[in-house]
């Protein structure tokens, strides 16, 4: 089980306030088709009644779990050029791919990895990796112990990494999770 992020009353030192499921990452949470980001976050963030779509990577996730997904630090490691050139995600096993020898062998997912993602190729594990030499996480995608992902380019990003120019003129970043205790929906402030 992962523990809360923001123990202190619900509050990130990051600006945000966000509700935490302690839940594991789970390869099947349900019997029946769901929101990937449920496999990271428990379904408890999940848009009510959310079916996956398919072809784009985007269409597997509902929309909130689009916007923030908090997955915690000690799940994410940086990839170095050797890394990456093994690393790969299949798209005939679903979400969870078996990682290589060299990185644990665990369950994985490769996220940051397309053409125009910023920043180191990151693999993000189902179970904590192995205690191997990895590259540093940059820290200003840290906070409070958790990496803020979003779906974006075809692949799960860190949010910091983004700039939201459709609906706003600063990073996403600045736009911290939050659960409505009412509707257990995710928005974006802009606060």
């Amino acid at each position: 089980m992962f523990s809360n992020p923001y123990p202190n009353g619900g509050q990130s030192s990051c600006g945000g306030a966000v509700e935490y499921a302690q839940v594991r990452m789970q390869p099947e949470l349900f019997n029946e088709p769901q929101c990937w980001g449920a496999l990271l976050n428990g379904g408890l963030m999940c848009s009510p009644g959310f079916a996956p779509g398919k072809l784009h990577f985007k269409n597997k996730y509902c929309d909130n779990c689009r916007n923030c997904i908090m997955v915690p630090v000690t799940h994410i490691r940086a990839l170095t050029k050797e890394q990456q050139e093994e690393a790969t995600n299949r798209r005939s096993e679903g979400f969870w791919n078996q990682a290589p020898a060299a990185m644990g062998a665990g369950l994985y997912r490769i996220i940051n990895n397309t053409a125009t993602c910023s920043g180191p190729w990151l693999a993000l594990f189902r179970e904590p990796p192995p205690a191997i030499l990895w590259p540093d996480l940059p820290d200003d995608w840290v906070c409070d112990g958790h990496v803020r992902l979003c779906v974006a380019k075809g692949t799960l990003v860190p949010a910091k990494t983004l700039r939201c120019a459709r609906r706003c003129k600063r990073p996403c970043s600045s736009r911290p999770c939050q659960l409505s205790a009412t509707s257990a929906s995710l928005s974006c402030r802009t606060t």
